[in-house]
């Protein structure tokens, strides 16, 4: 059972301090009481309530001290504080935000107000406290290289270790991810860009979710390419919606460029920069991580090398590393037999393949991201 909300209201009218306490009890809330300053503080430090309503003419210590003295105090400077005073003028309310109060309610006030009030405080500072996810971004250094093979794999890895995970296909073209899991392809992302990014609404984003039997929520790339532009705008509000619905969000880009996939990079924890083991790959890896030095992103990037076919043409790891100047984070062998089979019956390799030493590099790389982040501090903790 979902715990209440706890309110502690401060009034040294006791009539005052029965009716408000009646009208958050019926709506749902723990109330909880107190008539001077004093008895304030003492019931905060013992009670820990998320919302206190506080008088500002109390004998002995005021309102306004009381919430001065919230606000020093490490424990409690985040709890978010409505005044409540019969004296509302611009100079009393001015007072009141200066002693550190969230809002500022004159009396008499209807009690539909007041609990819209203090609702919506209590969402906004919840909304502030929610944790976000750790973000994985993938992009190719060019087509093919294998982004999307790579990420779902990862992602199903996560979830099937019961890590709440989320993987969205930010490209406008024609999305593969549900083809690569036996999902049915939704509407995902092509119905989110048909939608005005300023009327768009966070229930919009998490409603065309589809959900995997590892437990992985997928947010689809179109079905055919998009007629409608992917823009900051929907990125932002994308990115804003699903990092507080996950413990990991991995992001299958196109390669990069300017504008929104900069934007999903700038979100992103760490970006993955996938490349073959070829001249045009590496040619394409150097253009691409000047682009993104000066974009203040190098720091949070890591160099993923994937091999996708056997040839004895393809350059070795360590004369890829030569060519960048850049150490590979990992490097996934070749076995594009195991891939493609996977792909042919919509069962990530992970879960077709786990001993193959391709998947085992994936599952590899999982976990020292997972260990990294768990170091740094995740979500997980």
């Amino acid at each position: 059972m979902q715990q209440k909300e706890r309110v502690l209201i401060v009034d040294d009218d006791s009539t005052t301090l029965k009716l408000a306490a009646h009208i958050f009890e019926k709506a749902g809330y723990d109330v909880y009481t107190a008539m001077d300053g004093y008895e304030a503080l003492n019931k905060v430090a013992t009670l820990r309530p998320d919302l206190a309503i506080i008088d500002v003419m109390m004998p002995g210590m005021s309102g306004l001290e009381v919430c001065q003295r919230l606000r020093a105090n490490p424990d409690t400077a985040w709890m978010p504080i409505i005044i409540l005073s019969a004296k509302s003028g611009v100079d009393d309310k001015l007072d009141g935000f200066q002693a550190g109060a969230d809002d500022y309610v004159g009396k008499p006030v209807s009690h539909k107000e007041l609990l819209a009030r203090a609702g919506a405080l209590l969402a906004r500072v919840k909304r502030m406290h929610q944790p976000k996810s750790r973000v994985i971004a993938g992009v190719g250094v060019k087509g093919g290289v294998g982004v999307t093979t790579l990420l779902v794999n990862m992602a199903v890895q996560l979830a099937s270790q019961g890590i709440s995970t989320i993987l969205a296909e930010l490209r406008s073209t024609r999305g593969t991810v549900c083809h690569n899991l036996n999902l049915t392809p939704s509407e995902g992302l092509g119905g989110i860009l048909r939608t005005n990014p300023a009327e768009l609404q966070p229930r919009e984003v998490i409603r065309r979710l589809v959900h995997h039997s590892s437990g992985l929520r997928v947010l689809a790339g179109p079905t055919q390419v998009a007629d409608y532009a992917l823009t900051e705008a929907h990125i932002q509000m994308i990115l804003n919606t699903l990092q507080s619905q996950a413990e990991y969000l991995l992001l299958d880009l196109p390669q990069i460029a300017g504008g929104g996939v900069q934007l999903a990079l700038e979100n992103a924890d760490q970006i993955l920069l996938v490349l073959e083991p070829e001249a045009v790959s590496v040619a394409c890896a150097r253009a691409d991580l000047e682009i993104l030095k000066s974009w203040g992103l190098a720091d949070r990037t890591e160099l993923l090398v994937v091999s996708r076919a056997r040839s004895s043409n393809l350059m070795s790891v360590k004369d890829v590393e030569a060519e960048l100047g850049v150490q590979a984070l990992s490097v996934i062998p070749p076995s594009p037999e195991v891939f493609y089979l996977a792909a042919s019956v919509g069962k990530p390799a992970v879960l077709s393949k786990p001993d193959s030493l391709a998947v085992g590099a994936i599952i590899k790389l999982t976990t020292a991201l997972l260990d990294r982040f768990s170091a740094s501090g995740a979500w997980r903790g």
